[in-house]
């Protein structure tokens, strides 16, 4: 963990609280930055973070957050092997619960800091007695390890660290593969994530490409339709004009038959008026007629030419 980049966010975290009056949130922002920085080796610096935090939790009362800072401040106290004031070593001793784990390690601190071991065993027995969990047995032993040290039981205190860095090493081990495990499940949910995506684009692709399609073959349709409707008319339009043109002819032929026999006709009087004409004048000329004969043939002609006529 990177705990240079968290301590960062835990301060400008608590400057953001300070600036917005809220003391609770500053104080557990404060113990946020104490807690990196005692994770980075910085004991001294650690001290004095836990220290102020103690001091905003004595402002608003918090009695939670007095009890995590004095048990803090004792285990650095043990750690560091610096001087500790008795009145605040009497008030780390008073605020530890002696129904706890966190409270037993406490008193074993405390005893420590006191120089009284057999009482540092003590209590570090029953904080033992009271946990299961790995981490805490960790701390535990590694406090074993500073009791048996300041009692010159070197073997003992070789031992202790042995088991404090097997543990430590498990401890590390698990949150490796959790982490891994957790970067595992992110990895298979961002995949997951992915292919729902894909998945969901290639629907849509899909439906989009299938509308189109239809889309198209519709306008195709439309425009097949229109043409064979367009041709259709046509056709009927050239066969309209095919019978109107064929009805006018048959008229026109009637007519031309009409007028041919017509003017047959009209040859053939013409014919035979020309051949009365012929007949009155061959009588009129070749023949002796007296005047008033004559004048009757003219007139006669003259009534069938005008007749002709």
């Amino acid at each position: 963990m990177n705990y240079s980049r968290a301590y960062h966010y835990f301060h400008e975290a608590r400057n953001n609280f300070r600036q917005s009056g809220d003391i609770q949130e500053e104080t557990k922002a404060t113990l946020d930055m104490a807690a990196a920085t005692f994770h980075s080796k910085d004991i001294e610096k650690a001290i004095r973070l836990y220290s102020a935090a103690l001091d905003l939790a004595d402002e608003h009362n918090n009695s939670n957050l007095i009890e995590v800072s004095l048990t803090n401040l004792a285990s650095l106290y043990v750690i560091s092997k610096r001087h500790i004031s008795n009145d605040l070593l009497q008030r780390i001793e008073l605020s530890a619960r002696q129904d706890t784990v966190y409270g037993y390690h406490t008193l074993t601190d405390v005893s420590l800091l006191k120089n009284h071991i057999d009482s540092a065993r003590y209590y570090l027995e029953l904080a033992k007695a009271h946990t299961t969990d790995i981490c805490d047995m960790a701390e535990l032993q590694y406090t074993a390890y500073h009791i048996e040290a300041q009692a010159k039981n070197f073997e003992k205190a070789t031992d202790n660290v042995h088991r404090y860095i097997y543990l430590n090493d498990s401890i590390m081990r698990s949150n490796m593969q959790f982490s891994a495990g957790m970067v595992e499940r992110d990895y298979f949910k961002e995949r997951t994530k992915f292919a729902q995506y894909r998945m969901k684009n290639r629907t849509v692709w899909e439906i989009a490409i299938a509308a189109a399609t239809f889309f198209i073959i519709g306008i195709a349709w439309y425009i097949v339709r229109q043409r064979l409707r367009m041709q259709r008319d046509r056709t009927n339009h050239y066969l309209l004009l095919t019978e109107k043109a064929n009805s006018e002819y048959k008229a026109l032929t009637e007519r031309v038959k009409k007028q041919q026999t017509t003017e047959s006709y009209l040859r053939g009087l013409a014919a035979s008026r020309f051949d009365i004409v012929d007949k009155l004048g061959k009588t009129y000329y070749e023949r002796e007629n007296t005047t008033s004969q004559q004048s009757v043939i003219f007139n006669e002609v003259k009534q069938i030419i005008t007749d002709f006529a």
